[in-house]
């Protein structure tokens, strides 16, 4: 919806859906103790910062930590460079920034499971990789036991969103199965 609305509106906008999505979704016979949060490419980037950054979910009285799993696809884990662009930073889009609005700034220990999904490197967005492969293990480094990394060789940015399709399911399993 930019340029209508600006940062941090669709961050807020996620966080909106996922909470309603915990705080209902027993209403529909599920579970709010396993729902499992995922996105492609800008999806990714939410799904991380929803993930990770407690802000967004607390403002809906849900602990972002009570998710099940977060699986970011293609996502950028610095400063997405849209909101870089937006925020007035006049440096190259691949250069990478930290900062409140970078999943990377909110490693810590004890964050939901996270499974980072990528294309493969030759064909992938430029960085991302590179990118969710520091996450992952940085994520590992904090004490974090359920993070994977998969980088999908032969498959882009485009791609990678079917691909994952593959890993998805085994993960969600892997993690019920842990509890």
């Amino acid at each position: 919806m930019h340029p209508k609305v600006d940062v941090p509106v669709f961050i807020e906008d996620a966080a909106a859906a996922v909470a309603w999505t915990v705080k209902n979704i027993a209403k529909y016979g599920g579970d709010p103790d396993k729902v499992f949060v995922s996105g492609h490419s800008a999806g990714g980037y939410l799904t991380a910062m929803v993930g990770m950054d407690p802000k967004w979910l607390a403002k809906y009285g849900v602990d972002h930590k009570k998710l099940a799993g977060l699986i970011p696809v293609s996502g950028q884990v610095s400063t997405h460079f849209n909101v870089k662009k937006w925020l007035g930073d006049k440096g190259s889009q691949f250069r990478p920034l930290v900062n409140e609005y970078a999943p990377l700034y909110y490693v810590a220990k004890d964050l939901p499971p996270t499974c980072l999904i990528t294309g493969g490197r030759a064909i992938e967005w430029p960085c991302r990789v590179e990118e969710n492969e520091l996450l992952a293990i940085s994520l590992k480094k904090c004490g974090n036991k359920i993070v994977e990394f998969h980088e999908m060789g032969g498959l882009n940015h485009g791609s990678v969103g079917g691909g994952s399709t593959y890993i998805t399911p085994v993960f969600i399993k892997r993690v019920l199965d842990a509890r």
